[in-house]
């Protein structure tokens, strides 16, 4: 959705997890028949790993909800050919398959497991931020531990963060089967017939596993600099155009992209989309208006900006989001210990922009407690003593405390109840969208440290993107 609305041209991603390299053959198939797409990416990583990763599940994701048409009949043929296969008549029946269940069955299996995709043309938004590279200290130790036989290839991002890195350990090498081939040729193919071109990719990925290899296994389950050169040698053959966004550019931040080791956050996401763009505009396409895309587009924007608050890790950026869309949401802050010794102007003039304007006058251990409501300031206060404020918003009763340091050192913000508070040293922050009366995020900035470090629960955080993105677009 990125993209339309960058660009004006419609794309869907037809992803799924752990999609078989064959699976992808019949979804792009079966698209064919109603779409006419001038270019078709694919990502890398089912090639080189497709035969390696092809249970029985993430064919059954796609079969139990595929149209019963021509091009069923050919995918079922071709699950039916695997080792674990349930047999054809499972995939045309499922309740041959799902029939013993009855018994483990509850109201939740009723409800669908998707919440989310169709109005973001694809897009599964994930938010956390993660760093999945391991530290220059942890690198070399792993590096000290293999032998001098071994080959080393590294690509450094600055300060000393490993964005990309192979190991080619004794009896470790990729392999891309004859299978395999077979199928990207036949992507290939369809393609052609269709007017489109195939262009592989492989979006960036830093398993860490596949980063420094300590076995035979480990590569199989992450990209690598072996993996891209034999995949390119295959392209190159056969004419397919390939991109290889860890190798070939440096796209995405390891540290601030990624959601967890195999996934990127909403920030990557953009990044990917970015440049995705740039490759898009060689093919002259046309920009295409279209209503259920404008329909979905302003949905996809309140998502991405709650995702992106959630991933938020620098204090001062934080602060920023939030001062741009105060008028939708409700702030809640309450201070624990200590919030005063590294705060600087420039956080202060963001809180400025805020409206708050008594946080500056704080001495060390005060305590503070504010509370913003659709843009407007409706209480701030700091005390030496103890700061207790109740009121009833968003409806619910709303209580916060601040203890300050002197005190115990604690702090609440009491929604009905249940503290949402991090209760961490500095500044803590729970917002409440004022459309949907959901609490959004919940974050904590130790405002005593330099770094102003963050303290976010990663369960919770999704768990709140989900609900907030099933009330503004599946209600």
């Amino acid at each position: 959705m990125k993209i339309y609305e960058d660009t004006g041209i419609v794309s869907y991603n037809l992803a799924t997890s752990g999609q078989p390299l064959e699976c992808s053959y019949f979804l792009l198939k079966e698209a064919f028949k109603t779409q006419s797409p001038k270019v078709v990416f694919l990502d890398a990583g089912r090639i080189l790993n497709g035969e390696g990763n092809n249970n029985n599940s993430y064919w059954r994701y796609i079969i139990d909800n595929f149209p019963r048409d021509e091009v069923f009949w050919e995918l079922v043929e071709a699950y039916s050919e695997l080792p674990d296969s349930d047999g054809s008549l499972a995939a045309w029946f499922p309740l041959i398959k799902y029939h013993s269940r009855w018994d483990q069955l509850t109201e939740e299996s009723f409800e669908s497991r998707f919440t989310g995709g169709y109005y973001s043309a694809g897009q599964y938004i994930m938010s956390y931020s993660s760093p999945c590279a391991p530290s220059q200290q942890v690198f070399d130790e792993k590096v000290a531990q293999i032998s001098e036989e071994s080959v080393i290839t590294i690509r450094a991002a600055e300060e000393g963060v490993l964005s990309a890195k192979a190991v080619k350990k004794d009896g470790y090498a990729p392999e891309l089967t004859g299978h395999c081939m077979e199928y990207v040729l036949k992507i290939k193919s369809l393609c052609e017939e269709n007017g489109a071109e195939l262009v592989i990719v492989k979006i960036p990925s830093y398993t860490y596993s596949g980063l420094i290899m300590s076995d035979s296994n480990a590569g199989d389950y992450s990209w690598n600099i072996l993996k891209s050169d034999l995949l390119r040698a295959f392209t190159d053959e056969n004419d397919i155009r390939f991109i290889d966004m860890m190798y070939d550019v440096n796209i995405v931040d390891s540290l601030f992209d990624t959601h967890d080791s195999g996934h990127l956050n909403v920030n990557g996401a953009e990044k990917v989309s970015a440049f995705i763009e740039k490759i898009l505009r060689q093919y002259h396409i046309s920009p295409n208006t279209n209503g259920k895309y404008d329909e979905n587009l302003e949905k996809y924007r309140l998502v991405s900006t709650v995702a992106k608050l959630q991933s938020e890790r620098d204090f001062h950026q934080y602060l920023e989001t939030l001062s741009e869309n105060a008028a939708n949401w409700l702030i809640l802050i309450s201070a624990c210990d200590e919030y005063t010794y590294s705060l600087d102007s420039q956080d202060f003039d963001s809180m400025e922009k805020l409206g708050l304007h008594l946080v500056q006058e704080g001495n060390f251990r005060d305590a503070y407690v504010a509370v913003i409501n659709s843009g407007n300031v409706l209480y701030e206060a700091v005390s030496e003593g103890p700061i207790s404020y109740e009121t009833v918003l968003c409806n619910q009763k709303i209580k916060l405390y601040s203890g300050g340091g002197n005190n115990f050192s604690t702090c609440n913000i009491l929604l009905e109840g249940k503290d949402y508070s991090n209760g961490c040293r500095g500044l803590n922050f729970v917002v409440i969208d004022k459309e949907t009366n959901l609490v959004i995020d919940a974050a904590s900035f130790d405002t005593f440290l330099e770094g102003k470090t963050f303290t976010r629960a990663v369960n919770e955080t999704n768990t709140r993107l989900r609900a907030y993105e099933s009330a503004i677009c599946f209600q």
